[in-house]
């Protein structure tokens, strides 16, 4: 970006040249974009004309500042230097921000979104000048510990951004401009809000609704974005769906630029999604314009068939390989040719071979027309039928993340050896250093494996040599030696001829762990073996270790190979060779292996019918047991080669299974001290030595905080105590048994709703995690500030008999209590979760006396409790269905108690309706509704109710943390304290309520004021007010507080955007966080409110607690206001203001305000409360002054004179004991039952 200011402008606005041709040039800009109404000069944007809007910046530099000269110099140049809309960068204060809700997180950066209260502007053409509205916004903050790094970020991606925009175009997505968080002093991006979040996101919620119509317009936008990106010399090197932002089906927009650099200063640092990122890049060479077109490519695939790849953990030498000799992902037969051909022409694994941006914007550009472009008969037309039959034909349910197929297969052996050593993908030795030995391997028909001495420096390393035919670096000899760790015990086969008498199971049981282990890890990478049998199984000092078969066909005929490597073949291969070789053919092969290591030989050995073998393996054929083996082992080994995939385990049930049979096979309880060291050694948690503990009246605390102390036996940190304490996280509520015991009348079904959601949230964690609780009921569900949490019994014995317990039989799989032997699984846990719900809705444990295990298994459970919501009772009830199979997933589980929970709303429509509290409109009464406001609690909007054809007030409810996640009690709290004021004309009155059904939010229906808050007021009409105006409007605000003061209310966030005036009177609004006196409600909680109104004691000490004086302190900031015309302190960091206040800091007086007048709010703000008058002397001192002044309306009020003793009396007046509003009830919040 040029950072120059303009000071030629024609020169600037019409590119620069020669003289005689900037006339010409000059009609060309002015036929395009117009003349300026204002100062007559050419646009340069049809909306723009740059030397008003260069005037207009520079008069605007003083009334802003960022706190940081960088920032400021960059906005400022870029304002002066914008040439459209698009370019012009704000400095938006925090203030202007509100709804600020997190999206995501990274390492890097946290995602939020907010509401722009200003909003960007916006060109109105009919009175040719902009106009303002709030808007959604996305604000973007980098994690940078530094300051300085933090701006850079910030900056340099902005500069990026404003590159991009140049006058022949520009790009989709837009930045507003920067801001920044007080309190944090952390600055970020404000930026354009997408509502349907990443196009990963998109596509995995929307595909199915897709046509090639809209994938080809999505791809033209990225191709549109990418184009601008590059012609502004910038490669973007982290192009990938979660960095392109979806808004809606038929438009998407690159939305980060953080990564993206100029080509010359490329690194080769890898950044990119492992499976979108090029080949080359892949082997550390720099990004180019090519590489970005390679992850195109991948994009094309993705909105092409639907399949978004998870993004690997690390990246894969193995896979990076594969993908640098050609492989790609599965393209579907089905897939448009002339897409395809695109396709493939990105990803192509040479970058010179790729299309540039131009040429693939082109070719979209013509594929979109083919559809777009489809009424006549042209040869377009041709292209618009493959894409309509496509779209008929939507199955891509065989592309999925792990089906790739090799561009490659072809790759002479000396263009292979070349690609390796020019990509340093392995160490190249010479044929010198290696002193070759006697073969091992001397029969296998791909390669031959022999021992050699690797000679390196000074140092001599035994090695296996791998001799692979056809392959080779040397042309004379046709072969190529790969080079690896030797492995002192052979494979698993030679192993097993020389050692298999002396193993013992334990041995064997270690064995099957390790291959497993192995197996896992390269699951977890997403990588198959594919060929997992002894020979690939090495033994190195008494340890299993698997072997990659780097060099093989990519096109294996599993038809022809070796007859002794069959019976490790998934027979679903044998079937049919077009099946797709997965996961789960792996493990197949694992479960032969499993059965090879309880016998010591190879399966089908002594098999006499070696030609039907493969027949009879597709028709269940398996090799018996082996006498003695295991019962769980055997199980284990059985499921793993059944003849459907989908019933055999995945690698992380195989491994967890091993786990646990080899830890009760070897019976092998650790020392007390070993286990200790075990787990210091590994940091698995903190250890806190017994000192720093405390008991205090019996409650065991830690660095002064409450902790539950539970002591294990046989485990010690003192071996001669032989116990070990687990210290944990304290829950104020018990276990939910407990919390039932003395809560449970107290709640409605929507908190049972929300216990349950919560429980299943926590489960749901642990099975995302493949992790198994085994142990789920009421005594392991604990309450913490009302929630639930689930812990976890990390010490118990894993053999333990628990069908036996018989308090918690109830909460046992059926399954298990049939059969000791049954492996408890995710269906298990998902059958407690259904005894627990009906537990949540009865309020006590379900029934032992009398119940015994054959009445479980034969399908006794729990009644009904009346009035259960039938969604609810249906739910748990398909939970705990005697078949695991029927029973439902957790996600199943979670997506409908989450539904349910926001339904409840309806239920509180429906206490609303019982009990009259006010009128139901509803929603579809209201039209034209328009954003106008937020408060802490909700937004506000503006609307027109159809019955009466007036505007109305519709105020959103928030569900955020300030109300304590209580949306619920806290509409109930404010219509309670509305339901005491409504015959008071100076409340704004509640109309009624309404629930939007689409976001299940509650919205209060109130009076509608004509003339806005009390703030906006001011603001416009404040030249037109005398001191009559303003004593009545102090009058009129003092006696609505004097009304809530009577009812025994206090306010608590008096401000003037809480008053309004409605007909020139005003008006007090939004008791969303008012409290009776009379009790003590704990629904809001933190400090709220606008700083300059808040009582200084409240700053001071947050266990200080409001009262009647500290709406009086408001009260008295609002009559300064009302005689200045602006709020208090408007341009003054509130941090720094917090301590002023505290420090008896007030705003100064107004020059000729009436000296009782200011006598009064002075007084009223007084820094000690007790010395503030009442609310009744600060209305009869009102009443007083506006008669003496001779204002008509105050001639017939009436007041108490015994309270006009002047204000300095009130010395002798005592406020009540701040300390004796304690009571610890809700009854504001409450119901009475003779409503």
């Amino acid at each position: 970006m040029n950072n120059q200011i303009v000071t030629e402008e024609p020169k600037t606005l019409l590119g620069g040249g020669e003289e005689n041709n900037l006339e010409g040039l000059k009609k060309e800009v002015i036929s395009i974009y117009g003349i300026c109404m204002k100062c007559k000069q050419p646009r340069s944007h049809y909306q723009w004309c740059q030397p008003c809007e260069r005037k207009q910046s520079e008069e605007n530099f003083s009334n802003w500042t960022s706190g940081n000269k960088e920032i400021d110099k960059f906005l400022q140049d870029t304002q002066l230097n914008s040439t459209k809309p698009q370019t012009f960068l704000e400095w938006i204060p925090f203030g202007k921000l509100e709804n600020i809700i997190i999206l995501c997180t990274t390492s890097k950066s946290t995602v939020y979104s907010a509401f722009w209260k200003d909003g960007p502007r916006k060109w109105d053409k009919q009175n040719e000048q902009y106009k303002r509205s709030g808007i959604q916004v996305t604000i973007k903050l980098y994690k940078d510990d530094d300051d300085i790094d933090q701006i850079n970020e910030i900056l340099n991606e902005l500069k990026i951004y404003l590159g991009c925009h140049t006058q022949e175009g520009s790009l989709l997505f837009q930045f507003y401009g920067i801001s920044k968080q007080p309190d944090s002093n952390d600055y970020f991006t404000i930026e354009q809000f997408s509502q349907n979040g990443s196009l990963a996101n998109f596509i995995s919620h929307n595909f199915n609704s897709l046509y090639w119509e809209m994938k080809l317009h999505l791809l033209l936008c990225l191709a549109e974005d990418l184009k601008a990106l590059h012609d502004a010399g910038y490669v973007h090197r982290y192009l990938h769906p979660s960095s392109v932002l979806a808004f809606d089906d038929n438009f998407c927009a690159i939305g980060s630029f953080s990564k993206c650099c100029k080509i010359s200063s490329n690194t080769e640092e890898i950044i990119g999604w492992f499976h979108y990122t090029a080949p080359e890049c892949l082997l550390k060479n720099p990004y180019t314009k090519s590489s970005d077109i390679y992850s195109f490519g991948v994009i094309m695939h993705t909105i092409g068939t639907g399949n978004v790849p998870h993004r690997p953990l690390c990246v894969n030498q193995s896979l990076t390989l594969d993908i640098c000799l050609g492989l790609r992902p599965y393209v579907p037969d089905n897939m448009p040719k002339c897409f395809r051909d695109l396709m493939e022409k990105c990803w192509n694994t040479e970058p010179g071979l790729r299309p540039n941006i131009n040429e693939v914007y082109n070719i979209l550009l013509n594929l979109w027309s083919s559809i777009y472009h489809n009424n006549h008969l042209t040869p377009l037309n041709s292209t618009f039928i493959e894409f309509l039959v496509a779209d008929n034909d939507k199955d891509y349910s065989k592309s999925n993340s792990q089906e790739m197929v090799t561009q490659n297969d072809n790759l002479e052996p000396l263009e292979m050896i070349k690609y390796i050593k020019e990509n340093n993908l392995a160490i190249i030795f010479s044929i010198n250093e290696l002193t070759m030995m006697t073969p091992i391997v001397d029969n296998d028909p791909f390669c031959k494996i022999s021992i050699a001495i690797l000679k390196k420096g000074e140092t001599d390393s035994l090695v296996v040599c791998k001799r692979f035919k056809s392959v080779s670096l040397d042309e004379d000899n046709k072969e190529y030696l790969l080079i690896m760790q030797y492995a002192d015990g052979g494979n698993l086969r030679q192993y097993f001829k020389d050692h298999f008498t002396e193993l013992t199971w334990d041995d064997k049981l270690n064995f099957a762990y390790q291959i497993t282990e192995g197996t896992k890890y390269l699951h977890d990478e997403d990588v198959f073996h594919q060929n997992l049998h002894p020979k690939n199984i090495l033994i190195h000092k008494n340890e299993a270790k698997i072997l990659l078969n780097i060099v093989k066909s990519t096109g294996t005929n599993y038809l022809n190979v070796s007859d002794e490597i069959i019976p490790y073949i998934d027979p679903k291969l044998l079937e049919n060779q077009s099946y797709e070789y997965d996961k789960k053919s792996d493990i197949y092969s694992l479960g032969v292996l499993m059965w090879e290591l309880s016998s010591g030989y190879p399966p089908f050995i002594n098999d006499k019918t070696e030609n039907l073998l493969e027949i009879h393996l597709m028709n269940d054929y398996r090799e018996k047991p082996v006498l003695n083996t295991p019962n769980e082992y055997l199980e284990l080994y059985k499921s793993c080669w059944n003849t459907e995939p989908n019933e055999r385990p995945s690698i992380n049930q195989v491994f967890s299974k091993l786990g646990k049979i080899l830890y009760a096979q070897t019976k092998t309880n650790l020392e007390p001290s070993k286990l200790i060291d075990y787990i210091k050694n590994n940091y698995l948690i903190k250890i806190i030595n017994k000192e720093e503990l405390s008991n205090i009246n019996g409650s065991i605390t830690w660095k002064k905080k409450p902790v539950i102390y539970k002591k294990f036996k046989c485990i010690s940190l003192d071996e001669s105590a032989g116990e070990c304490s687990l210290i944990m996280q304290y829950v104020d509520g018990g276990n939910l048994r407990q919390y039932f015991e003395n809560f449970f009348p107290k709640l409605t079904i929507d908190d049972k709703i929300k216990l349950a959601y919560q429980i299943t949230e926590g489960v749901k964690f642990l099975h995302d995690l493949d992790i198994i609780h085994q142990n789920l009921h009421s005594k392991n569900i604990v309450i913490h500030k009302s929630e639930a949490k689930i812990m976890l019994d990390l010490v118990k014995g894993t053999n333990t008999d628990s069908s036996n317990d018989y308090e918690m039989i109830s909460y046992i799989d059926p399954k298990l209590l049939e059969n000791n032997s049954y492996e408890l699984d995710k269906k298990s846990d998902i059958y407690s979760l259904g005894v627990l719900m009906w537990e949540l809705t009865s309020g006590h444990p379900p029934r032992t006396e009398n119940i015994l295990k054959s009445h479980i298994i034969d399908g006794y459970r729990e009644t009904r409790i009346p009035n259960t919501p039938k969604e609810y009772f249906d739910l748990y009830e398909s939970c705990w269905y005697p078949e695991p199979n029927i029973r439902p997933s957790i996600n199943q589980i979670f997506n409908k108690l989450e539904e349910m929970n926001k339904n409840s709303g309806l239920e509180v429509i429906n206490l609303i309706k019982k009990y009259k509290l006010v009128k139901e409109i509803n929603m579809e009464e209201l039209s034209d509704m328009k954003n106008i406001d937020g408060g802490h609690f909700g937004i506000i909007s503006r609307a027109v109710w159809e019955k009466t054809k007036n505007y109305v007030i519709c105020k959103r409810l928030k569900n955020n943390e300030s109300i304590s996640n209580k949306p619920t009690e806290a509409l109930l709290h404010e219509l309670k304290m509305h339901g005491r004021l409504n015959f008071c004309q100076r409340i704004i009155r509640i109309l009624g309520i309404s629930l939007d059904t689409d976001t299940k939010e509650y919205l209060l229906i109130m009076q509608y004021a004509d003339g806005g808050n009390l703030r906006q007021y001011l603001k416009h009409k404040f030249s037109e007010l005398i001191w009559e105006d303003k004593v009545k409007l102090a009058y009129q605000i003092a006696e609505g507080i004097k009304f809530l003061q009577g009812e025994n209310i206090l306010h608590r966030d008096l401000h003037s955007g809480n008053i309004v005036i409605h007909q020139g009177e005003a008006k007090i609004i939004d008791l969303g966080i008012a409290k009776s006196t009379e009790t003590q409600t704990n629904i809001h909680s933190g400090l709220f409110g606008s700083l300059p109104y808040i009582d200084p004691k409240i700053l001071e000490d947050h266990s200080y607690k409001y009262n009647e004086k500290s709406d009086i302190y408001s009260l008295g900031v609002l009559m300064w206001e009302l005689s200045s015309g602006v709020p208090p302190f408007i341009n003054e960091s509130e941090n720094v203001l917090k301590y002023s206040l505290i420090s008896g800091r007030r705003e100064k007086p107004i020059p000729d305000t009436p000296d009782e007048y200011l006598k009064l709010y002075e007084s009223c703000w007084d820094p000690e409360p007790n010395k503030r008058p009442s609310i009744s002397q600060v209305f009869n001192k009102l009443v007083k002054l506006g008669r003496t002044m001779n204002i008509q309306d105050f001639q017939d009020i009436k007041c108490d004179d015994d309270d006009m003793q002047g204000i300095q009396d009130n010395q002798n007046i005592q406020n009540e004991n701040n300390d004796t509003n304690t009571r610890d009830d809700n009854d504001d919040l409450d119901i009475p039952d003779d409503c």
